[in-house]
């Protein structure tokens, strides 16, 4: 698959993504909920009556072959989607990213987007004991400052991940000239806080952006 560098694209990905019940902010989705209230089957989502999206869901995770329409220049692209499982939890990738999963130790999971180097992540399960977000969030913060010669912190905010809490924080580093931007996303579980780490270069940020955060709110416990 070729890197997704269309921006209207990864909008409507995100769009998709964000659709909880037929109507939000004004896609329509149109698709099976399962009786433990998951996505199923085929789903399709429309924008002025246009078909936007469609492909399927297995228990709340995309499955395989995901259709995006770009209704402005009637294109078409494709993503293929994995469902990895591990450790406890479950994660879309996309199929043409290279993963590592381990069993026991950190990082839990390790994934790197094959045709270029210019993306990758890992989930880590945190060592903090008292399981607090807030502090998970700003221990993550003061080590990516005190390890980059500067620091900008460019978004920190809550959010809500398949019904556990959460936060995201967006930075960009410079360490020895070479800027890196990272996202990662903190989120609180019974079993401990997990954390998910996404890098790219700054010049990338509009290429992964999106599809970063479409990959990070995939997550879910099973």
């Amino acid at each position: 698959m070729k890197m997704i560098k269309n921006s209207l694209l990864l909008f409507l990905i995100i769009l998709c993504l964000s659709c909880k019940n037929d109507k939000s902010d004004g896609v329509m989705s149109k698709g099976k909920i399962s009786d433990n209230n998951k996505r199923i089957g085929e789903w399709s989502y429309y924008s002025s009556n246009e078909l936007i999206a469609k492909g399927s869901y297995d228990e709340g995770l995309k499955k395989g072959r995901w259709e995006y329409k770009d209704i402005t220049y009637n294109s078409t692209k494709n993503i293929f989607w994995d469902i990895l499982d591990s450790n406890g939890f479950k994660i879309n990738i996309p199929k043409d990213w290279a993963h590592k999963i381990n069993t026991s130790d950190n990082p839990l999971l390790l994934f790197v987007y094959e045709s270029s180097s210019h993306a990758n992540g890992n989930i880590i399960l945190s060592d903090n004991q008292k399981n607090e977000l807030d502090s998970a969030v700003k221990k993550l913060v003061l080590e990516n400052e005190t390890n980059a010669d500067e620091y900008q912190l460019l978004n920190s905010k809550d959010v809500e991940i398949n019904n556990m809490k959460g936060h995201v924080i967006k930075q960009l580093l410079n360490i020895k000239n070479k800027e890196i931007y990272i996202e990662q996303y903190v989120v609180k579980t019974n079993g401990g806080i997990y954390i998910m780490s996404f890098f790219t270069g700054r010049k990338d940020v509009s290429v992964y952006e999106q599809l970063f955060k479409e990959i990070a709110y995939s997550f879910m416990l099973h």
